[in-house]
């Protein structure tokens, strides 16, 4: 079974951001329970890196992206580290059969290894499952910059079914290293508390509903 995270409402967040003040760095850290948030003080920069192009012939299955120009909190995130925080996981429910061939993420690195591994997950009662694909990312944007993103994609591509639940996950490992890096939030208010899951340094995934992270899945739907 599933632990649950206890998520801090978007008030303490708020008080906990003010509290911070003019002193806060891109490595600050504000506890929402069991999950972490990475959160910085400043005004967001334009991105230095390109945020690479969709698959012009793919649709979206799901997005949490606020425009076609993918935007999203670039000083506010999810914490990857590899010390508190290694793993993030949020769900989708495609609408439609589809084939999986591109995920969009908002992955942005603060200090050390700019690696990170993404899975795409069937559920497994509320938390990632099985997966069914993965990808290597290998470069971040700077923290604080926005709006550069990172895609993966998949050829082959990866079945889902309408009306499933299933799982876009980012991890940092020990390998690489060192690494303090986020996956930033949306900034669209119906996806403040949005099914997610972290894991801590143990194998455990925690599950509950909080900020979602910005990241979008495209692919091609399955015909009968």
């Amino acid at each position: 079974m599933p632990k649950h995270l206890t998520s801090a409402p978007l008030a303490a967040l708020t008080l906990a951001l003010a509290s911070l003040g003019t002193h806060a760095t891109a490595a600050d850290a504000v506890d929402r329970g069991v999950a972490k948030m990475t959160v910085g003080h400043g005004s967001s920069e334009e991105a230095a890196v390109v945020s690479g192009s969709v698959d012009s012939d793919l649709e979206t299955i799901f997005d949490t992206f606020t425009t076609t120009t993918p935007t999203w909190d670039a000083w506010m995130g999810w914490t990857l580290s590899v010390d508190e925080q290694p793993a993030v996981a949020m769900s989708f429910v495609p609408q439609g059969d589809y084939m999986v061939h591109e995920i969009r993420l908002a992955l942005t690195n603060i200090s050390g290894s700019e690696k990170a591994t993404v899975t795409l997950n069937a559920d497994a009662g509320g938390i990632p499952g099985q997966t069914l694909a993965k990808f290597k990312v290998m470069t971040m944007p700077k923290f604080g910059k926005c709006c550069a993103t990172r895609t993966v994609s998949t050829e082959e591509g990866v079945r889902v079914s309408a009306g499933q639940t299933y799982w876009v996950t980012a991890h940092v490992l020990k390998k690489f290293g060192t690494t303090n890096s986020a996956w930033n939030v949306t900034l669209i208010e119906d996806l403040f508390y949005h099914p997610m899951a972290v894991r801590h340094g143990d194998k455990t995934w925690f599950a509950g509903n909080d900020w979602a992270s910005a990241f979008a899945v495209y692919g091609k739907p399955v015909t009968p």
